[in-house]
């Protein structure tokens, strides 16, 4: 599927990140329904920091952003979040 992303003007097709020469960013796409949009956010927040810490380890760019996008709400949803550090 295609899906334009108002925060890039950039087209996603079928991945679950964005980039750019200098920064990623990790989209990730939910079909929950929920009453309040912001539930989405910490329901999620965890996986995605999981997922900009892949990205980074993969790609040696750090990530920048981390969205969800809401397919119920149609709508990006964005909050807090915090490197994820592997202890060694």
């Amino acid at each position: 599927f295609l899906l334009t992303c108002p925060y890039y003007n950039t087209v996603i097709v079928q991945t679950d990140f964005l980039h750019s020469r200098l920064f990623h960013a990790t989209m990730d796409f939910k079909t929950d329904r929920v009453f309040d949009v912001s539930k989405l956010w910490d329901r999620y927040r965890t996986q995605l920091e999981l997922y900009a810490f892949a990205m980074e380890q993969t790609f040696i760019k750090p990530v920048k952003e981390c969205l969800l996008y809401s397919f119920d709400y149609n709508q990006a949803v964005t909050g807090e979040w915090r490197k994820f550090i592997l202890d060694k």
